[in-house]
């Protein structure tokens, strides 16, 4: 059994049984099917006087004579044989004649994980009697199937493992054998040998990933405490697949893909293989992507800014040349009272306008000043019907199709005013001549799938309110932009293109949500979900009635406030009103004025010069003084004060601009605790 190949040792061992059995010819047969249509002859060694079928190199025909010899021969464990007087043969069949065969011992073979074989022995010169080789030979015969079933699994497994080996050294990625023991990698291919710079000699048995690696990956985790994990993960049945900074040879970082899974290995070694690719092309194509990107939109930033300057400045001139202009004339015309009260009236008119302005710009930035109430839209809408119709024209018709159970909402209700006013105004201009305007209110629940794909949306009961015309539609190439703060389809100077930013930025700043839907021709619906509040009393916005001011009563006010003008101008108005009004322009002088004076109520900027600001000075004047009433001013929203804080939780803010009237309510309110 030690023949260099299987054809080998069938050849000697049919050597051997040709003289152990004292035959003119020994054979074997593979594969045997009963069904087949003819059978090969795999193996032979004959006398010199007898010609074999192995030496014609053909197919022999399977009639139904010998169809049924092998039948017989693969029916039985032990072997058969056919002599005179037990299973003679027939002397007339083809086969039998053109062989000379005059008796035949067979035996079939079944080497494991392979068809049937035969095994067989011919008399040719006489027949001949087997009944005492039949020991023997089922010896031979078994011995044999044995050998057949170790050299035929050898084989496999040469030929497994020189298909694996080309598989390997021909992959992509580099490959790599570790031994978890020791930590070394013991085999490499081609791809692992350039990668890390090493020759295979060099490399199996005295590096490992460690040796390979940086002391610490890019993210700063030390890269003997990730190794283990990963290995730990791949021994326990996982494939852990990670990103991993290698160096090679050279000393040079190789950014790679690294999968890990364990091998079936030997109890006295826990065997990784390692898919290694490198992804350093990769790495620096994403980076330049980023860097691209980062350039683009900061190319788009500057170019909105652009646009941005060019509305605005438009805008702020033309209320600009009201305000000085009326200014000029109220100095040259004092004497003429209602001149002077018509310019004023002008002025004021224009320094409204541009407080408007500030807010739009506010509102998309989400710093605008809110009031967010209990809100009852059902009461708003039905309020601003005539509004909409006389702003809107004869030509546009206004439908609303309001529920009859509709919730409160939280929001600020003037804003929202003036949101559908925006809406509405925009829906006029896409309808031109004639169209029919609808608003359509309902009760709407956002599950967390419909919220998933939405930013800053969270899932929960919110009151649905669309603004919807019949006008040209949207373009879908423009519909992405038309939230954006610069973008008009007007021509320049005849809008900022803030109107719908405004919108956008009081529903985000409202903690809601914005969609517009449109088709080319087909008009467009303009939703916006706005929480819902579970408040059970709302403010009624269809009084608007403007209430007396009551005014101070000696009250000490400290006003705390870096600009200068805006300062005395809180002096001017809060001294009129009644008070006794002490001023500060930053914190450390308003400490100073609170140490020393019965102060009644703080009324501070949020944002101040120096390390401190409007809240902290609030803070650290409660600490001193807990009952002291503290009143906010600032052009920002209320997030500024971080309502979160408790000792801030009462501060109510007033929105700059302000009129007189405004500041005065706000702080009468302050003082009484309303």
């Amino acid at each position: 059994m030690a023949a260099g190949s299987l054809d080998d040792m069938l050849t000697r061992v049919l050597d051997a049984v040709l003289d152990v059995f004292d035959c003119d010819r020994a054979w074997l047969i593979h594969p045997c099917v009963r069904d087949a249509p003819s059978f090969r002859v795999r193996a032979e060694r004959t006398r010199a006087q007898w010609s074999g079928a192995a030496q014609l190199n053909v197919d022999l025909p399977l009639d139904d004579y010998n169809r049924m010899l092998m039948s017989t021969c693969l029916d039985s464990a032990d072997p058969v044989a056919f002599e005179p007087g037990h299973n003679a043969l027939d002397p007339h069949n083809e086969i039998s004649e053109r062989f000379h065969i005059r008796s035949q011992l067979t035996m079939a073979l079944r080497p494991r994980d392979d068809d049937a074989w035969a095994l067989g022995i011919h008399h040719c010169e006489a027949a001949h009697s087997y009944s005492a080789a039949l020991p023997l030979f089922r010896a031979i015969g078994n011995r044999l199937a044995d050998g057949v079933t170790t050299m035929t699994t050898t084989r496999r497994l040469q030929q497994s493992e020189e298909r694996f080996r080309t598989l390997v050294e021909h992959a992509p990625e580099a490959i790599v054998i570790l031994d978890a023991g020791s930590g070394m990698f013991i085999e490499a291919n081609a791809k692992a040998i350039n990668l890390f710079g090493l020759d295979q000699q060099t490399l199996r048995g005295n590096y490992g990933p460690l040796d390979l690696s940086p002391e610490r990956q890019p993210d700063g985790q030390s890269s003997a405490v990730l190794a283990t994990h990963y290995v730990q993960q791949a021994l326990a049945g996982g494939y852990p697949t990670f990103e991993w900074t290698h160096r090679n040879a050279e000393g040079e970082s190789v950014s790679c893909e690294v999968c890990l899974a364990r091998l079936p290995s030997d109890p006295d070694r826990q065997l990784l293989r390692g898919s290694i690719t490198d992804i350093s092309e990769r790495k620096l194509a994403e980076r330049q992507r980023a860097d691209l990107e980062t350039r683009l939109a900061q190319a788009q930033k500057m170019e909105a800014i652009g646009q941005l300057t060019g509305g605005i400045a438009h805008d702020f001139n033309n209320i600009l040349t009201v305000i000085l202009g009326n200014l000029e004339l109220m100095t040259e015309f004092a004497d003429d009272r209602e001149a002077l009260m018509r310019y004023v009236q002008d002025a004021s008119t224009a320094a409204a306008k541009a407080s408007d302005l500030t807010h739009r710009l506010l509102a998309f930035a989400r710093r605008q000043p809110l009031r967010p109430t209990s809100l009852d839209a059902l009461a708003l809408l039905h309020g601003m019907q005539q509004l909409l119709e006389r702003t809107l024209g004869e030509s546009i018709e206004v439908v609303l199709e309001l529920g009859a159970d509709l919730w409160m909402c939280e929001a600020d209700g003037t804003q929202l005013e003036q949101a559908i006013l925006n809406l509405a105004i925009n829906a006029r201009d896409a309808m031109g001549d004639r169209g029919r305007l609808t608003i359509r209110a309902a009760n709407a629940n956002l599950s967390s799938a419909d919220t998933l794909p939405l930013e800053d949306v969270a899932p929960g009961e919110y009151v649905l309110l669309q603004v919807i015309d019949t006008g040209t539609g949207i373009a879908p190439e423009i519909q992405p932009e038309i939230f954006s703060p610069f973008f008009t389809t007007k021509e320049v100077g005849k809008g900022s293109g803030l109107g719908l930013s405004m919108v956008y930025g009081f529903v985000k700043q409202s903690r809601g949500h914005i969609r517009a839907d449109s088709e080319l021709g087909n008009g467009a619906t303009i939703s916006i979900y706005l929480p819902r509040s579970f408040s059970t009393s709302a403010v009624d916005l269809r009084t608007g009635t403007v209430m007396d001011i009551e005014p101070g009563a000696g009250e000490h006010i400290l006003v705390v406030e870096d600009e200068s003008q805006v300062r005395s101008l809180a002096r001017e108005l809060l001294t009129r009103t009644g008070y006794v009004v002490h001023e500060a322009a930053d914190a450390g002088a308003a400490l100073e004025v609170l140490a020393r004076e019965p102060i009644d109520l703080l009324l501070t900027d949020v944002i101040l010069p120096g390390d401190s600001n409007g809240p902290e000075l609030a803070r650290v004047a409660r600490s001193r003084t807990p009952d002291l009433s503290v009143l906010f001013m600032s052009g920002y929203s209320r997030d500024a004060i971080r309502p979160e804080d408790d000792q801030l939780a009462d501060v109510e803010l007033v929105a700059k601009p302000f009129t007189g009237r405004t500041l005065a309510a706000r702080v009468r309110a302050a003082i009484d605790g309303a």
